[in-house]
C-alpha cells in the first residue's frame, strides 16, 4: 500500500461489483475518495470500509467529479505525493500505482517533465505511444483511469476541463501539458481491466466475421455519448493543432473508422448518425457543459 497515493473514483449508479472492486484498489493506496455523480440511487459504503470517503454532487460529469475528488483527497490528508483516477467500473493489475509511481520517479530523474503516467497496458492490448523520450513511451489518447498525477501537475497543467463533461477530458488535459513541455508516460508493466462501449458482433451476410481465428465485433457508444465524442473533438482538437497536428490527424481519422463501423455493422444506426450531427452542429456553434435538453429528449426518442 502506498500511503502517499490517493485515488479519486468518480461514480455514476455503479453495479453491484463496486464495493468490491473498491476493496481491491485500497490495498494499493492510503486513501480512496469516491464522488457520487448524482446516482439515482444514493452510493452508500460500508463502515468496514476504512480510508475511504464519499463525496455527493449533483450530476456534473466525470470531469467536474474528478476536479471534486482531487480537492477533497488534498483537504483530507497531508502529505500526499500522487492522485490516481479510477473509473468504477476498472481494475487495476497487481502492484499498478507501485509501478507507476516508480516509472514516474524515474522519468523525472532523466530529466523527463511527468505530466502524468498511464496504464501501459488497457484490457490485455498495448496502449498507443506518440513516441520516446530517453527510453520511456509517452502518449496523448490514454484512458483517464489508471492515470497517476504527481501533485504539482494540478498547479503547472490546471485541472480537467470541466466543460467538455465527459469524452475527450483526459485527451484535452494531455494535449494542454504537453503545449506546457510536459509529457504523460506509460508505466511499463502495467495492465487494467476496463469495458469500453457495448462489443457488438460483426456479421457479414447473416455469419460472423472470423479473422485469424477470432470472431470480430464493433464498440458501439450510446447516441448520447457519440454526441459528446463528437462535439467535444471540435471543440478541443483546433486549440491544439500546433502542439500535434500529426496526431490529431490520425486521430480523427481512426475516430471516423470507429463510427462508419458502428454504423454499418451495430445497432440503430439512425440514432448513432442523430448523435453525430448534433455534435458536429453544437461543436461548430462552441456550446459546452452537458447536452441541452432538446438534444438528449431527441435522442433518447431516436434510441
Amino acid at each position: 500500500m502506498n500511503l502517499t497515493v490517493a485515488a479519486v473514483v468518480p461514480a455514476f449508479n455503479p453495479d453491484p461489483g463496486f464495493i468490491d472492486r473498491l476493496l481491491l484498489l485500497k490495498g494499493q493506496v492510503g486513501l480512496i475518495v469516491v464522488v457520487d455523480d448524482g446516482s439515482e440511487t444514493p452510493i452508500v459504503l460500508p463502515t468496514h470500509l476504512k480510508d475511504v470517503v464519499l463525496e455527493r454532487q449533483h450530476n456534473a460529469g466525470i470531469a467536474n467529479a474528478i476536479n471534486r475528488g482531487v480537492g477533497r483527497a488534498l483537504a483530507e490528508r497531508e502529505g500526499l505525493e500522487y492522485l490516481l483516477t479510477v473509473d468504477q467500473d476498472s481494475v487495476l493489475g497487481p502492484d499498478f500505482v507501485a509501478t507507476s509511481a516508480r516509472v514516474a520517479q524515474t522519468a523525472a530523474a532523466d530529466g523527463i517533465g511527468v505530466a502524468a503516467t498511464a496504464t501501459a497496458r488497457y484490457n490485455g492490448k498495448p496502449a498507443k505511444s506518440i513516441g520516446s523520450t530517453s527510453g520511456f513511451q509517452t502518449a496523448l489518447h490514454v484512458a483517464q483511469s489508471g492515470m497517476l498525477f504527481p501533485r504539482a501537475s494540478f498547479e503547472l497543467v490546471g485541472m480537467f476541463d470541466d466543460s467538455l463533461v465527459i469524452d475527450g477530458v483526459e485527451t484535452e488535459w494531455c494535449l494542454r501539458a504537453r503545449r506546457r513541455g510536459l509529457d504523460v508516460v506509460l508505466a511499463a508493466g502495467t495492465d487494467m481491466a476496463h469495458p469500453v462501449g457495448e462489443p457488438y458482433p460483426i456479421e457479414v451476410a447473416g455469419r460472423r466475421l472470423i479473422v485469424r481465428g477470432r470472431a470480430r465485433s464493433v464498440s458501439v457508444h450510446s447516441s448520447i455519448r457519440r454526441y459528446y465524442i463528437t462535439r467535444n473533438r471540435l471543440l478541443v482538437y483546433p486549440r491544439y493543432l500546433r502542439a500535434a497536428p500529426g496526431w490529431i490527424a490520425r486521430d480523427t481519422l481512426a475516430e471516423a473508422r470507429t463510427l462508419v463501423l458502428s454504423l454499418v455493422f451495430g445497432p440503430n444506426p439512425v440514432a448513432q448518425v442523430a448523435g453525430f450531427l448534433m455534435g458536429v452542429r453544437d461543436g461548430l456553434l462552441g456550446r459546452r457543459s452537458k447536452a441541452p435538453s432538446s438534444v438528449r429528449r431527441a435522442l433518447t426518442r431516436t434510441r
